[in-house]
């Protein structure tokens, strides 16, 4: 096990470049997301507001808010997948991360405009590292499977396992998510 991570991070060391790229891409589009987050009509602000509604209604599960993310991340995983096979189909992946963090950008600002304070410290305290963790899951099995494209070691259990490390980080998105909004979420959400 052990030598599998050293070799992945190795690959990571190699080409990262392509990581750059990837969260540059997502920070833009976090920026983008900040400035148009007024528009009520873009399907980013709708996410966004269901996101605020799932978090600050606590008639809703945890457990529920649990399964949405990971459930939405292992839809963005096995688009990953679906996209790691092609040098022409790799890059795509990055249109994925982009909208990532458009609805991230909007997100922070419907926190904060709806609930004030204790939804933009919601926002830092959850938003904000369940979606980065997520996305560094997607950028890393990206990566790889770039990798694998580029040395020709385009194989199907390769990137399945580049998808399944990017799974991974989905899984511990969704265990922080529950420890946080059960412990630290609800609780305040119920005093106010």
């Amino acid at each position: 096990m052990k030598h599998f991570i050293n070799q992945k991070l190795k690959i990571l060391k190699k080409r990262s470049s392509f990581v750059i790229i990837f969260f540059s891409v997502y920070f833009i589009g976090f920026l983008l997301g900040i400035i148009f987050s007024k528009r009520t009509e873009s399907i980013f602000y709708i996410n966004a507001n269901n996101y605020h509604i799932i978090i600050f209604d606590v008639s809703i599960s945890p457990i529920k808010c649990v399964i949405n993310c990971l459930f939405s991340g292992t839809l963005l995983t096995v688009s990953v997948f679906a996209f790691g096979f092609s040098k022409f189909t790799v890059p795509l992946e990055t249109i994925i991360i982009f909208y990532r963090g458009l609805v991230l950008g909007a997100s922070a600002i419907l926190f904060f405009t709806f609930s004030g304070v204790i939804g933009l410290l919601t926002f830092i305290i959850l938003t904000l590292p369940c979606n980065l963790l997520i996305t560094s899951g997607l950028t890393v099995a990206s990566v790889l499977n770039y990798n694998c494209i580029l040395t020709g070691k385009n194989k199907t259990l390769t990137v399945l396992k580049n998808c399944l490390i990017g799974l991974t980080f989905t899984l511990i998105a969704s265990l922080y998510t529950f420890l946080i909004l059960t412990t630290v979420i609800r609780p305040v959400n119920l005093i106010f």
